[in-house]
């Protein structure tokens, strides 16, 4: 744990995740119950070789106001394999402030990943945005597929948010075979949200969405650039 149980507030003994790791690759976190979060970083290149299995991960971390709370972080990796991994309660402190972008797993150029066979529970942040995967910056290749998420304001979110000069758009993101189970259908609160601009190749199939306010949207499509398929998805009890 990065903190005493007894801690209420972040700072200044909860001020770091649990587990993290800067520039290196080829290696495997796995069997741990963790309270906080993992956050792992490449360096000037994309890190490869990353596997996160078979965790237990709760309450997550972040830094006060930042918007991006999670269990998992991921920043410039590539080929991650994240899998049967038990995320729950993702939760702040009497300090944190606003977490807008508040979910289990973070990727900021996280790419080429494989996110299979985890379990999200109870994302407890009403003014998040997303949920259960956020794949927030260079959305490309990942496959998220086979995990089950239940309380979460909106389950996936894809954006085109460029960084660090890798890519220059989000491209062939393919996410199927998810449950996902709402916190509830009051507030703009969608299963899948596409989000800024150019998004192209993607595609959303197969999935069952039970109790959001809508099944998915699109943000501030590009025109022209924006080119994803969803179909053969469930949406049940969702309002429009």
């Amino acid at each position: 744990q990065n903190c005493d149980l007894s801690e209420t507030t972040w700072g200044p003994n909860c001020d770091h995740p649990t587990l993290g790791a800067y520039g290196a690759e080829y290696y495997t976190i796995e069997g741990l119950t963790i309270r906080g979060a993992i956050y792992l970083f490449g360096s000037t290149t994309l890190a490869r070789g990353v596997v996160i299995a078979h965790n237990d991960i709760e309450r997550g971390w972040g830094s006060p106001d930042d918007g991006n709370w999670a269990a998992i972080f991921l920043t410039r990796t590539t080929g991650a394999w994240v899998h049967h991994n038990n995320l729950h309660d993702i939760q702040g402190y009497s300090d944190t402030g606003a977490q807008t972008s508040a979910t289990c797993i973070k990727l900021f150029t996280g790419v080429y990943g494989t996110y299979e066979y985890n379990t999200c529970a109870r994302v407890l942040f009403g003014d998040s945005q997303t949920g259960g995967v956020d794949d927030k910056q260079d959305a490309v290749g990942n496959v998220i597929r086979y995990n089950w998420f239940v309380a979460v304001n909106n389950c996936i979110r894809v954006q085109n948010q460029i960084g660090d000069g890798f890519f220059s758009t989000a491209t062939g993101d393919q996410i199927y075979n998810n449950v996902c189970v709402a916190t509830g259908s009051v507030g703009n609160r969608r299963c899948l949200r596409f989000e800024a601009g150019s998004i192209t190749d993607a595609a959303f199939f197969n999935n069952t969405c039970y109790g959001f306010s809508g099944g998915w949207d699109a943000l501030s499509p590009q025109p022209g650039a924006f080119n994803v398929s969803v179909y053969n998805n469930i949406f049940a009890s969702v309002a429009s």
